[in-house]
């Protein structure tokens, strides 16, 4: 029994073509998946950053409140300090 040279090459054809259809889907659902998760993660790094500059915000101004709060404290620290000296001194 002798097969026809167009079936084996038109199975041979169908056979390649449908690998390679197969092999591209994967890859291109592959590359939408891996695209939707840059997405993700770019965002992720947006809302840390925005959270980081929030942090650096808070601190800057806690440190602030600190340091007028031991300005004040040096001033008190002077005043009580002159007292004593003036009462050091008189008689």
């Amino acid at each position: 029994m002798e097969v026809p040279d167009g079936v084996i090459e038109g199975a041979v054809g169908f056979t390649v073509a449908f690998v390679f259809k197969v092999v591209f889907g994967l890859i291109e659902k592959n590359k939408q998946i891996s695209d939707e998760e840059n997405h993700r993660i770019r965002e992720e790094i947006k809302g840390l950053r925005q959270d980081i500059r929030e942090d650096n915000e808070r601190h800057r101004q806690h440190e602030n409140a600190l340091f007028e709060k031991s300005a004040d404290s040096r001033e008190k620290v002077a005043e009580m300090y002159a007292w004593i000296q003036s009462f050091k001194e008189s008689p």
